[in-house]
């Protein structure tokens, strides 16, 4: 995909909140989520720059890597937790990773009103161990467009 042309929900976003200012006006805007899996426990779903992601990581990632990441989702969504830190770590204001060995990461937060739903902000190839500062940001621009009441 061309990089120049592809979609992109935080410019979009930075938009209307600029026009919102010019005009005075009151904006509630709300991005769809897409299911990841629903459990037992919680609900998995994803956010569009998540889905995004994923298929860039399915493409890049290996093949096992990829199988530990959703098993690892799975459990979580089924039973509500993972054994921590080695597989699901707080990293910072109220974000989370599920964390494959392999260094795939799945970055997300807890939604603030829907209870009982865990939102992926996007996917990550890791290669190093602490968490990138772009990466926080990421995943705070992403909540501030899914999740207005955090």
């Amino acid at each position: 995909m061309n990089s120049s042309v592809r979609f992109n929900c935080a410019n979009i976003f930075d938009q209307a909140l600029a026009l919102k200012s010019k005009l005075r006006l009151k904006l509630t805007y709300k991005l769809t989520a897409m299911l990841f899996y629903k459990g037992v426990t919680l609900e998995i779903v994803q956010t569009p720059d998540a889905t995004e992601c994923w298929k860039e990581v399915f493409v890049n990632a290996p093949p096992n890597c990829v199988a530990q990441l959703l098993r690892l989702a799975k459990r979580l969504a089924d039973s509500g937790k993972l054994r921590s830190p080695d597989q699901f770590n707080n990293e910072d204001d109220g974000f989370w990773a599920i964390k494959a060995n392999c260094g795939l990461r799945a970055y997300g937060w807890y939604h603030s009103s829907r209870r009982g739903v865990f939102v992926i902000s996007h996917f990550i190839l890791k290669k190093k161990q602490k968490l990138s500062p772009s990466d926080t940001e990421r995943m705070r621009q992403n909540r501030r467009q899914y999740d207005p009441d955090y």
